[in-house]
């Protein structure tokens, strides 16, 4: 629930100040990033069971690091297999708090 409200407030943050050009027309191209990222996330919080934390929030990071910024696929493949492995890390082996495993056992 927390995170719809925020997404929200962002959204309409985006809308009524930081999305206008100079010559006060809405900047739709940077809504629309914005709105993708939102549903990227909102994809992979639903795929949670099925895929797992760790290979969920890989793809979720490969998505944004390729896609959205524009960075080589091998770039994006290197972000999301080290961001998941310090998630993974972190969380199980550091903080013994387990993440959600998928299909897959991880």
């Amino acid at each position: 629930l927390a995170l719809v409200v925020l997404s929200l407030a962002v959204l309409v943050t985006a809308l009524t100040r930081h999305a206008h050009t100079p010559e006060g027309a809405t900047d739709w191209h940077r809504i629309g990033r914005a709105l993708i990222a939102w549903l990227a996330l909102t994809v992979c919080i639903a795929a949670l069971k099925v895929l797992g934390f760790v290979l969920g929030f890989a793809l979720l990071t490969l998505f944004i690091a390729s896609v959205m910024y524009g960075r080589s696929f091998a770039f994006g493949i290197v972000s999301a297999v080290v961001t998941a492995a310090v998630f993974y890390v972190v969380f199980p082996v550091a903080l013994n708090v387990a993440l959600p495993s998928g299909v897959f056992g991880f």
